[in-house]
């Protein structure tokens, strides 16, 4: 699969290379971190393709803090992030397509 990304990578280059000069420059620095994602299992990739998971605790802190007239101290915001954040992660680690079955 790497090497089929690494074609289209070369693609990309040779057809917009002249066109978007920085941005495909930027993607051929960031090379490693782009094929970094081949390297996780098929049933990993479903999930980690996108950023709806970060998308989806932003959300919630966003949704749970408008609420609250104030927060006493930074504490307490810390408090409610971890939270949130540990209940998402309980959420994540029963996902099925995570656990071989």
């Amino acid at each position: 699969m790497t090497l089929t990304a690494e074609r289209y990578l070369e693609t990309l280059k040779s057809e917009y290379g002249t066109i978007a000069f920085k941005s495909i420059e930027c993607l051929c620095e960031d090379r490693d971190d782009l094929f970094r994602y081949f390297a996780f299992p098929d049933e990993h990739r479903k999930t980690i393709r996108n950023t709806n998971l970060i998308e989806r605790v932003i959300r919630e802190v966003r949704r749970r803090t408008k609420v609250m007239d104030s927060l006493d101290n930074e504490f307490g915001c810390y408090g409610i992030l971890m939270g949130i954040v540990r209940e998402q992660n309980e959420r994540w680690s029963k996902r099925s397509h995570w656990k071989k079955s």
